[in-house]
This record gives structure tokens, sequence and C-alpha cells, in this order.
């Protein structure tokens, strides 16, 4: 019965994720605008921290029926949060023997926003009075009252001190200090309070705390979009690999972990596992980084930047993470000739359809205000761009109707395929950039329309070979049905891309020294060692003067402004790519291997789920490596909003050109 209420709650959770990710972006948009300014913003935080927060806890426990609880969960999500502690800390001693830089990745992988993020989304997906939701009351202070603790010792203990009473001070004010926590302080009087009042708390006193926690659920989410201001020009090169391992660990090794955790301990008191529990679980696990790590990290000076940048990455995945962590749960109930399971997946094809769209056409207007789809290699990106919105229209199109089955799996393959024949193309013509390697039009168009060219060529081949095997049929019914030849293309196209593409980065990170590297589509762009300082050149002079790292490029007025090819971020591109050509290798592979089998298993509606994201929704890959370039499309709209301003109190008299709005972006890059 849990599993099923679990089931039926999710249905809820894709408006709850677009009410609550809205609410950031407003937050962050009148933090950007400065409509909001750092005072109002301070004291709009004492009033979340100081007063709304504690009197929601407070008043949640002290009115709960304390044995409603389920003793394995609890026991689950301490286990399962120690064993990442440890895991984080023992690798991070191995690898670079820094115990200050131990302790804080610890506690970013355990310490999760349960009231932040996590509280506005159950109250909506289940209610204010779901147990799941008292759950998150009693696990948050696992990590204030255990775990953290831990690595504040062990943070002191790394600074360069050597008298012991100064130790002890500052560990009597760590003590301190999670005595007037807010949070904990809370959690043990509502704890207190509800065995006084035996969950019956004065009425005045309820209706008062009531009122004063309702505001949570609207400030929370605009206070953590307001925080992230500034944030993203912490995410940089240098920073992306521990970021990378770090939100690894976060967001797909601590739920996995926490799942199976809390199904162990759950059978081994009871004897069964509690599917909606364990499911629930799972949903935690995903949830994101709290931002009080990031005031650890200032207070002990310990990777500041990267601690900030990471907790912003972790928020905005932590959003499809938990929607498609979701539909997996709900499809796993599901076996492979039940309908359900067809509708869940075409529900979930459509929704990231929609999501797809939406993010390559924003990335397409940042491209054109930006001029970049004028150079290689985004001319390539762009290609890549177009190519993969073929597949969510497809998507599209069947859900309202307008094509058969038959041409959507033709549109869906021929998409998918074209883009991961022209991300190979991309990963060879990044190479040719850092050879210095200049670009004819001859090679610019045929580096565009290869993909879609072979990708063409091949599902032709395959419709013909079909059709003169069985003859012309429609199918009117989806189904999860494949076929054989299908299945070996597939194989035999993501292999080699996956091949070329791999083999390409390896070049790439062995050989690319850094930015130092500009695109010019032809042999004027002179790059040459520049030691002395160098000013830069109005926006009259002949020569325009661009310096990278040592280096500067030197472009003729001709070429009109200076483009960076932005290797590391097509280099990250190409990454994600790789695990979506992964998840296109795995699925046709299993199925190939697996025809005489039953297929039937979890493994293997996991694979389908995960292959339906990552091939509908290649251009959110896309998306969310080149949505940083967001000055593109902001800054002409704070330049248009500051002239409409001016314009009111009467300080302008003629409206700028929108040439004069766009170049103002142009300048930033």
């Amino acid at each position: 019965m849990e599993d099923d209420n679990f089931t039926v709650s999710l249905e809820q959770l894709l408006p709850t994720l677009l009410q609550i990710f809205l609410t950031m972006l407003l937050g962050w948009i009148a933090g950007h605008f400065k409509l909001i300014g750092n005072t109002e913003a301070r004291g709009l935080n004492i009033f979340v921290g100081k007063f709304s927060l504690p009197s929601l806890i407070f008043i949640s426990l002290a009115t709960f029926d304390f044995s409603k609880i389920n003793v394995a969960f609890l026991l689950g999500i301490f286990a399962a949060k120690l064993m990442v502690f440890t895991f984080v800390v023992l690798v991070e001693i191995v690898l670079t023997k820094d115990i200050s830089k131990a302790a804080v990745y610890a506690i970013f992988c355990t310490q999760t926003n349960d009231f932040g993020m996590g509280l506005p989304l159950l109250d909506a997906v289940f209610g204010k009075n779901h147990v799941y939701v008292s759950y998150l009351y009693l696990a948050a202070p696992i990590s204030l009252l255990v775990l953290n603790p831990i690595g504040f010792i062990m943070l002191e203990a790394s600074k360069k001190t050597e008298s012991k009473k100064n130790i002890f001070k500052s560990l009597l004010l760590v003590v301190k200090g999670l005595a007037l926590n807010p949070i904990v302080s809370m959690t043990f009087l509502g704890v207190v309070a509800n065995l006084l009042f035996q969950g019956h708390p004065p009425e005045f006193l309820r209706f008062l705390l009531e009122k004063l926690g309702a505001a949570f659920g609207a400030c929370a989410p605009f206070t953590l979009g307001l925080s992230m201001v500034g944030k993203f020009q912490h995410i940089r090169g240098q920073n992306m690999p521990t970021l990378f391992g770090l939100m690894i660990i976060k967001c797909i090794l601590s739920p996995i972990v926490t799942h199976c955790m809390v199904g162990k301990i759950h059978k081994s008191l009871f004897g069964f596992v509690d599917r909606g529990l364990v499911n629930f679980s799972f949903l935690y696990g995903t949830f994101p980084t709290a931002l009080g790590v990031m005031s650890y990290a200032n207070q002990y000076n310990v990777s500041s930047e990267l601690v900030s940048a990471g907790i912003v990455l972790c928020t905005i995945v932590s959003a499809p993470l938990m929607y498609v962590s979701a539909q997996i749960l709900k499809i796993l109930k599901c076996t492979v000739t039940d309908y359900t399971l067809i509708v869940s997946m075409k529900a979930l094809d459509f929704n990231i359809a929609i999501a797809t769209i939406c993010g390559v056409l924003i990335i397409l207007l940042i491209f054109i205000l930006s001029k970049k789809f004028m150079f290689m290699p985004h001319i390539i990106t762009t290609s890549i761009l177009l190519q993969s919105m073929v597949a969510p229209m497809a998507a599209i199109l069947l859900t309202c109707k307008a094509i058969s089955c038959e041409w959507q799996k033709f549109l869906h393959d021929f998409g998918t395929l074209s883009v991961q024949i022209s991300s190979a193309v991309l990963a060879i013509s990044l190479i040719m950039i850092i050879k210095r390697k200049p670009f004819n039009r001859v090679q610019q168009i045929t580096a565009v329309f290869v993909g879609p060219i072979i990708s063409a060529m091949v599902m032709l081949a395959l419709s013909i070979y079909k059709l003169s095997a069985n003859g012309f049929s429609i199918q009117l019914r989806e189904t999860l049905g494949h076929e054989t030849n299908r299945n070996i293309a597939t194989v035999t196209i993501n292999m080699v891309a996956l091949l070329v593409t791999s083999t390409s980065l390896l070049f790439i990170y062995r050989n690319n020294k850094g930015d130092n590297i500009c695109s010019c589509n032809s042999t004027s762009c002179e790059l040459r060692s520049e030691t002395s300082s160098v000013s830069e050149a109005s926006l009259g002079s002949t020569n325009e003067l661009t310096r990278s790292r040592g280096f500067v490029c030197r472009v003729n007025v001709d070429q009109e402004h200076f483009h960076s090819p932005q290797i590391f971020r097509h280099s990250l591109l190409l990454m994600l790519m790789c695990c979506s050509m992964i998840a296109g290798l795995t699925l046709p592979l299993w199925r190939l291997a697996t025809q005489l089998l039953q297929t039937d298993t979890g493994a293997y509606k996991v694979m389908l789920s995960l292959n339906m994201v990552l091939s509908t929704g290649q251009g959110l890959l896309v998306f969310s490596v080149f949505i940083l370039d967001c000055e593109f499309i902001l800054t002409p709209i704070k330049t248009a909003g500051t002239w409409v301003k001016e314009k009111v109190k009467g300080e302008k008299e003629n409206f700028p050109v929108l040439s004069a709005f766009l170049f103002s972006a142009w300048e930033s890059e």
C-alpha cells in the first residue's frame, strides 16, 4: 500500500519541481538585476533561517506521532551517510593527503538541503502531515550532530597550531555552535514539547508557529536563488575534475547507497522490504547539498570557490535527477509486456522532449546574439543543436497523433545517430583547432552535413530492407519491440563514434595548453607569446588585441570580433555525448545478447529509461554546457531595463539602437 501511495504521489513531482525551480529563478533574477540588494537579502535570510524554519521544525515535531516512525529508515540514512563520508575522506587523503579538503568534501557529500529544497518539495508532493515529511526533521540532525562535528574536528586538527589549548578552545566553540544552531535546538525542544504536551501543544502557540512556518515554503527557494548570484563564475576549467567527482558521489553514489542500506536494514529488522520507504530513501538521496557547507568552507578558507560552484551545480542537476529517478522508480513496477510501461515511457519521452526544445532554443539564441554560430567549432555545435531537435519533435508529434509509431522510431533514430556522428566530427575539429589548422569553406560544409547524410543513408537502407522483407505495414500502437538489423546498425555507429570521440578527448587532454587558442577561420590569425602587459585596443583601432594567459591573438578588422573556440566547454560536451553513446550502445547490445532470454529485469528497464532520456535529451546536454553564456541574453535585457528606468526618470532622450544592447553582451565574451 505504501508503494502505491508513493507512486501516486510521484505524479505531482514534475509540477512541484517546476514551481520550486521557477521560484529559485525569480530569486536569481531579482539578485542579478539588483532588484533586491545585499541588505534586503540578508534580512530575508535572517527571517527564513532564524524565525520561519525553527518555528516549522518545532511545531512539526511537537505535534508528530512518533509511533509512525520507522527506525529502519533513520538507521539506513545514518549508515549510508557514514559510508559516503568515510569513503570521501579516505579517497581525498589518499589522493592529496589534505585533511582539511577531505573534511569539507565529506561534509559536502553528506549534508543535504533537507529544508530549503526537500521540505517544500515533499510538502507539495505528499502533504504536510505525511510521515515521509516528518522524517526530514529527524534525518537532518544526523549530519549536524554526528558527521559534521567529525569534519570540524578534522579541520581544527589540520590547522598549523602547536598549542593544544587553542585546539580545545576551538572544539568548545564547535560544540557551542552546534548547541546554538536553530535546527538542532528546535529539534530537541520540539521532541521535549511533544513529550510534555503529548502531541497537543497549546492552540495559540500552534497557531502562531504554523503561520510563521507557512512562509518557509515560498521563501526558501527564493532565497536559495538569491544565494546563487555570482556563483557561476567559480565554475572554471581547473575546478571541473574535482567538481565532477563530487557530483558523481553526491548525485549518483549517495542515492544508490541510501537505497541499498535502507532496504537491507529494513529487511534485517522486519523480515521484508517496504518498497515505498526504500524508493523514498532513493529520492531523499538525490536532494542537493545544503548552503551551510559554503559557510564552513569560507570559515576555514578551504576550497570556498569550488564548494560554492559545486552547490550551484548540484542544485541545478538535482531537478532533472529527481524527476528521472522518480520515473524510473515508477517504471520498475511495470512489466515489459504491460501497456502501462509503454504509457509511462511515452510520458517521459514527451516531457524530456519539451524541456529539450526549450533548452535548444535558448542556446540557439545565445549563439545568434554572440555570433558564435559563424565560427568553428560553434558551426558544428549549432548543427548538433538543430539535429538534436529531431527526436524531441518526433516524440511531440507522436503524442499529438500527427505521425505513426513507425515514423516516430525512424525520426528518433535518425536524429540520435546524426548527433552522435556529428559529435565525432566535432571531436576531430577540436584537434584541428588545437593543431592550428585553418578550416576552408568545403571542410566546414562537410563537417555540418556529414552526420545527417550518413544517418539518413543508414535509416533509408534499413527501411528499404524491412519493406523488401516484410512488405508495407503501418504500426498503429506503440510497442517496446526492436529489430535486429536496427540494433546492429545502432551498435556499429555508436561504437565507431564513441571510439573516435574518446580517442580525440584523450588527445585534447594531453595536448591542449588551455585557452591559448583563437579561431578565426582564416590564416590571418597570428598567435604569439607576449610577456609584457597588453593594453586593450579601442573599438576604432586597426587591430583588436585579446590577451589570454600570456598569449595575444591579433585579429584583423574584417573579422569583427575575437572568437574563442571554447575548447574546454566543447570537451565537456563531448564527455556528456560519450555518456549518451554508451547508453545508446548498451541497450541494443543487451537486446542482441538476450533475444532468446527473459528481458523483464530491473536493469533492462533502467537502461530503457536512461537511453530514452539521453537520446531524446541530447539537446539538454548542449544546454547544460553552454547555458553559462547566458550573459549574452541577460546583458541586453539589463541594458534595456536600465534605459527604460532612466527614461521614466527623464534622464534619457533617445532610445539606443539594438546593436548597442547586443554589443554590450559581446564585450563580456
